[in-house]
C-alpha cells in the first residue's frame, strides 16, 4: 500500500512490490491481459530473484543503437537466476546480468536510465538510489551510476545527521525547456545533505554538483515526476514532489 507513507521507505518499497516478484518472479502483462506471467526465470526454471525488489526501471545501453532497452532492478536480493548479483541486476532479454560487484550491504529503492549529456555522444547510464555506502567497491553514499565499465559516484552522495540518508525517488527535469541546458537528474528522499551542502530532501545534479530547490522540505519526499502545465504553451516543465511533509 502507498497510503501510509510514514513507514520507512527502505522497508515500504520492498513490501509494496515483493509479493508479485517473489511469488511470480518479475511479472509482466502479456498483450492479451489474461494474467501475470513469470517471464524472467532462467533456463533451468530457477527463481528470478531470491529476495525483495524495491526498484524497477529501464535503460537503453546504446542509446539510438540497435540494442533494445534492458530492464534494471534493485532491492535486497543477492541472486538473479543462478548468478550472484548483489542488490542490482539487469535483464538482457534472455538472462540476468550483473553490474560489476554490486552493493555488499544495504538496499536500492529506485532505478532509472539517465543520459548524462542528453543528445551528446555519451550513452545513457543506469542510476540507482537507496541506502548504501559503497557499490562495486566505490565509496558512494546512497546514489551511484554505472558508466558501462565501473560504478561512479555523484560527488559524495547524500547524508543525514539522524541516520536517514536514503534516496527514494528520481526523475529528470529539463529546467529551460527548449533552451540549451541539459536535463537534470532530480532526487528525493530523507537526506538533508547532498554533496556536502544543505539540501533538504530534494536536490538536482547539474553535471558537477548537487543544487537545491530553495528551502525545500521539512520531511520525507517519496516520489517525483515532471509535469507540463500548459502543453505546447510557453511554460517549462515543473517538478512535482510527493511524500510526507
Amino acid at each position: 500500500s502507498f497510503n501510509s507513507f510514514k513507514t520507512p521507505a527502505r522497508l515500504m518499497s520492498a513490501a509494496g512490490i515483493a509479493i508479485t516478484l517473489s511469488v511470480a518472479a518479475v511479472a509482466q502483462c502479456p498483450p492479451a491481459p489474461s494474467g501475470w506471467v513469470a517471464a524472467f526465470e532462467g533456463p533451468a526454471d530457477e527463481q528470478a530473484l531470491n529476495n525483495t525488489v524495491g526498484a524497477l526501471g529501464t535503460w537503453d545501453p546504446d542509446g539510438s543503437g540497435p540494442l533494445p532497452p534492458r530492464l534494471i532492478v534493485g532491492g535486497s536480493f543477492t541472486l538473479a537466476g543462478a548468478t550472484a548479483a548483489n542488490r542490482v541486476a539487469q535483464w538482457d532479454g534472455s538472462s540476468w546480468q550483473t553490474f560489476g560487484v554490486g552493493i555488499s550491504t544495504g538496499s536500492t529503492s529506485v532505478a532509472m536510465g539517465w543520459d548524462p549529456d542528453d543528445s551528446g555522444p555519451l550513452a545513457p547510464q543506469p542510476a540507482f538510489g537507496g541506502f548504501f555506502t559503497s557499490i562495486g567497491g566505490v565509496t558512494t553514499r546512497n546514489i551511484a551510476h554505472w558508466d558501462g565499465a565501473a560504478w561512479q559516484p555523484f560527488a559524495s552522495g547524500t547524508t543525514d545527521s539522524a541516520g536517514l540518508p536514503d534516496v527514494y525517488a528520481m526523475t529528470t527535469w529539463d529546467a529551460d525547456g527548449a533552451g540549451p541546458g541539459l536535463r537534470r537528474l532530480v532526487i528525493g528522499g530523507d537526506f538533508t545533505v547532498a554533496g556536502g551542502a544543505s539540501r533538504r530532501r530534494i536536490a538536482m545534479w547539474d553535471g558537477a554538483a548537487w543544487q537545491g530547490f530553495g528551502t525545500a522540505f521539512n520531511d520525507s519526499v517519496y516520489c517525483l515526476t515532471t509535469w507540463d502545465p500548459d502543453g505546447a504553451g510557453p511554460l517549462n516543465d515543473h517538478v512535482i514532489a510527493g511524500g510526507f511533509f
